[in-house]
């Protein structure tokens, strides 16, 4: 699977660097756009709920249309730590339909497969898709002879003021360029 993450773009100059230097993140990113034009960017969050509280900020795991993946870490850090070092994720993604289609919150339950929300991206087009929140609730509750049943719900807000200051921290220059056209929610989950 080919992974794209913020980690190829960004944090190859390493978190203190890309904070030592604001434009340092936009001069990878136009150098990555001169060496593959084809590509668009996209600059998006997720959160997971779970029955209402906050349960992680996940690997996303993105599909096109075109057969391609894609992994995408959208916050460093941790999560119960004073703050986390970066929010929002930036990803390099060939033109396509993408469909977050797998949110992976590590080595806690649940994960969530199948489509959730979709995108198209255009070659060097840059996109804010906004803030994708989905809330896995309990239908059922564990039992003794059966597990719990979950459903899942989804909707895309406006980025949030701390992810919005971490990206334009990484990248001022090319997120301020980026228009903003928000994740469409696949209609079982809203």
């Amino acid at each position: 699977m080919r992974k794209l993450t913020l980690a190829a773009v960004l944090l190859a100059l390493g978190h203190a660097a890309a904070f030592a230097a604001e434009s340092e993140g936009d001069t990878k990113v136009a150098q990555l756009h001169q060496e593959h034009p084809e590509l668009g960017f996209l600059f998006f969050d997720v959160t997971v709920l779970k029955d209402g509280r906050l349960h992680c900020r996940p690997s996303v795991i993105l599909k096109s249309d075109t057969g391609k993946t894609a992994e995408v870490t959208v916050a460093t850090g941790s999560l119960f730590s004073l703050g986390l070092k970066t929010k929002g994720a930036l990803a390099s993604l060939e033109p396509a339909v993408w469909i977050v289609s797998k949110l992976d919150c590590g080595h806690t339950l649940p994960k969530y497969n199948g489509s959730i929300a979709g995108i198209r991206i255009a070659a060097g087009e840059i996109v804010n898709a906004g803030h994708l929140v989905v809330e896995i609730y309990t239908v059922r509750p564990e039992g003794l002879f059966n597990g719990a049943v979950r459903r899942a719900r989804a909707k895309v807000e406006d980025l949030e003021p701390e992810t919005t200051e971490s990206l334009t921290k990484r990248v001022p220059a090319t997120f301020a360029r980026a228009k903003r056209r928000y994740l469409a929610i696949d209609p079982a989950l809203k």
